[in-house]
Protein backbone atom coordinates (compact mmCIF):
# COMPACT_ATOMS: atom_id res chain seq x y z
CA UNK A 1 0.00 0.00 0.00
CA UNK A 2 1.12 3.53 -0.70
CA UNK A 3 1.34 5.47 2.53
CA UNK A 4 0.06 8.99 2.56
CA UNK A 5 2.28 11.89 3.42
CA UNK A 6 2.58 12.74 7.13
CA UNK A 7 -0.67 14.33 8.22
CA UNK A 8 -2.53 12.91 5.19
CA UNK A 9 -6.22 12.16 5.56
CA UNK A 10 -6.94 8.55 6.52
CA UNK A 11 -10.15 6.75 5.57
CA UNK A 12 -11.88 3.48 6.27
CA UNK A 13 -13.76 2.84 3.02
CA UNK A 14 -17.17 1.23 3.08
CA UNK A 15 -18.27 -1.12 0.29
CA UNK A 16 -20.40 1.65 -1.20
CA UNK A 17 -17.37 3.94 -1.44
CA UNK A 18 -15.41 1.17 -3.18
CA UNK A 19 -18.27 0.63 -5.63
CA UNK A 20 -18.46 4.36 -6.37
CA UNK A 21 -14.69 4.41 -7.03
CA UNK A 22 -14.90 1.32 -9.25
CA UNK A 23 -17.66 2.71 -11.46
CA UNK A 24 -16.09 6.17 -11.67
CA UNK A 25 -18.89 7.97 -9.87
CA UNK A 26 -18.27 11.74 -10.14
CA UNK A 27 -18.41 12.04 -6.33
CA UNK A 28 -15.15 10.07 -6.13
CA UNK A 29 -12.97 12.02 -8.57
CA UNK A 30 -11.14 14.07 -5.93
CA UNK A 31 -10.64 10.99 -3.72
CA UNK A 32 -9.40 8.92 -6.66
CA UNK A 33 -6.82 11.53 -7.63
CA UNK A 34 -5.64 11.84 -4.03
CA UNK A 35 -5.34 8.06 -3.69
CA UNK A 36 -3.32 7.75 -6.89
CA UNK A 37 -0.99 10.57 -5.82
CA UNK A 38 -0.52 9.00 -2.37
CA UNK A 39 -2.09 11.98 -0.62
CA UNK A 40 -4.61 9.84 1.25
CA UNK A 41 -4.29 6.62 3.22
CA UNK A 42 -7.20 4.26 2.63
CA UNK A 43 -8.19 1.04 4.30
CA UNK A 44 -11.06 -1.36 3.79
CA UNK A 45 -12.12 -4.77 5.01
CA UNK A 46 -13.00 -8.07 3.43
CA UNK A 47 -16.78 -7.64 3.73
CA UNK A 48 -16.52 -4.40 1.74
CA UNK A 49 -14.69 -6.33 -0.99
CA UNK A 50 -17.52 -8.88 -1.07
CA UNK A 51 -20.04 -6.04 -1.41
CA UNK A 52 -17.98 -4.53 -4.22
CA UNK A 53 -17.78 -7.81 -6.14
CA UNK A 54 -21.41 -8.86 -5.82
CA UNK A 55 -22.87 -5.43 -6.64
CA UNK A 56 -20.62 -5.09 -9.69
CA UNK A 57 -21.55 -8.64 -10.70
CA UNK A 58 -25.26 -7.88 -10.46
CA UNK A 59 -24.88 -4.66 -12.49
CA UNK A 60 -22.23 -5.59 -15.04
CA UNK A 61 -21.60 -9.35 -14.87
CA UNK A 62 -19.03 -11.51 -13.17
CA UNK A 63 -16.17 -10.73 -15.57
CA UNK A 64 -16.33 -6.98 -14.90
CA UNK A 65 -16.62 -7.58 -11.15
CA UNK A 66 -13.60 -9.87 -11.21
CA UNK A 67 -11.49 -7.42 -13.22
CA UNK A 68 -12.39 -4.46 -10.97
CA UNK A 69 -11.73 -6.43 -7.78
CA UNK A 70 -8.44 -7.74 -9.09
CA UNK A 71 -7.37 -4.26 -10.22
CA UNK A 72 -8.13 -2.80 -6.80
CA UNK A 73 -6.18 -5.50 -5.00
CA UNK A 74 -3.20 -5.30 -7.37
CA UNK A 75 -3.05 -1.49 -7.17
CA UNK A 76 -2.46 -1.61 -3.41
CA UNK A 77 -3.82 1.95 -3.08
CA UNK A 78 -6.24 0.59 -0.49
CA UNK A 79 -5.00 -1.64 2.31
CA UNK A 80 -7.30 -4.57 3.03
CA UNK A 81 -7.59 -5.32 6.73
CA UNK A 82 -8.46 -8.91 7.57
CA UNK A 83 -11.68 -9.55 9.47
CA UNK A 84 -10.03 -11.20 12.51
CA UNK A 85 -8.50 -7.81 13.35
CA UNK A 86 -11.98 -6.28 13.45
CA UNK A 87 -14.08 -9.00 15.07
CA UNK A 88 -14.05 -7.74 18.65
CA UNK A 89 -14.64 -4.05 17.92
CA UNK A 90 -17.16 -4.71 15.13
CA UNK A 91 -19.07 -7.08 17.41
CA UNK A 92 -19.17 -4.48 20.18
CA UNK A 93 -20.52 -1.87 17.75
CA UNK A 94 -23.08 -4.31 16.33
CA UNK A 95 -24.27 -5.12 19.86
CA UNK A 96 -24.89 -1.41 20.52
CA UNK A 97 -26.14 -0.27 17.11
CA UNK A 98 -28.83 -1.21 14.61
CA UNK A 99 -26.41 -1.32 11.69
CA UNK A 100 -25.31 -3.92 9.17
CA UNK A 101 -22.31 -6.07 10.04
CA UNK A 102 -20.43 -4.52 7.10
CA UNK A 103 -21.10 -0.98 8.39
CA UNK A 104 -19.94 -2.07 11.84
CA UNK A 105 -16.72 -3.39 10.29
CA UNK A 106 -16.15 -0.05 8.53
CA UNK A 107 -16.67 1.80 11.82
CA UNK A 108 -14.47 -0.66 13.74
CA UNK A 109 -11.71 -0.23 11.17
CA UNK A 110 -11.98 3.54 11.50
CA UNK A 111 -11.73 3.28 15.27
CA UNK A 112 -8.80 0.85 15.30
CA UNK A 113 -6.82 2.65 12.59
CA UNK A 114 -7.66 6.21 13.71
CA UNK A 115 -9.42 7.03 10.44
CA UNK A 116 -12.58 8.69 9.28
CA UNK A 117 -15.23 6.25 8.07
CA UNK A 118 -16.19 7.04 4.47
CA UNK A 119 -19.58 5.90 3.18
CA UNK A 120 -20.95 6.47 -0.31
CA UNK A 121 -24.23 7.97 0.83
CA UNK A 122 -26.29 8.78 3.88
CA UNK A 123 -28.10 5.54 4.59
CA UNK A 124 -31.24 5.69 6.71
CA UNK A 125 -29.98 3.25 9.36
CA UNK A 126 -26.66 5.03 9.78
CA UNK A 127 -28.31 8.45 10.00
CA UNK A 128 -30.75 7.13 12.61
CA UNK A 129 -27.90 5.75 14.71
CA UNK A 130 -25.91 8.98 14.47
CA UNK A 131 -29.02 10.93 15.56
CA UNK A 132 -29.72 8.52 18.41
CA UNK A 133 -26.18 8.59 19.81
CA UNK A 134 -23.05 10.12 18.28
CA UNK A 135 -20.59 7.63 16.85
CA UNK A 136 -17.12 7.22 18.33
CA UNK A 137 -15.49 7.96 14.95
CA UNK A 138 -15.88 10.74 12.44
CA UNK A 139 -18.03 9.82 9.45
CA UNK A 140 -18.01 11.38 5.98
CA UNK A 141 -20.14 10.74 2.93
CA UNK A 142 -19.32 10.99 -0.76
CA UNK A 143 -22.79 12.37 -1.52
Amino acid sequence: MRRGKPGSPRYSLDGGALIALAIGDPSTQQLKRALLRGEVEAYTHELALIELAYILCKRFGWHVAQVKLSSLLKSRVVEVVRLPELVEEASRIKCERALSVADCCTLALAALYSCKALFARRERELEAEISRKPLEVEVEFLS
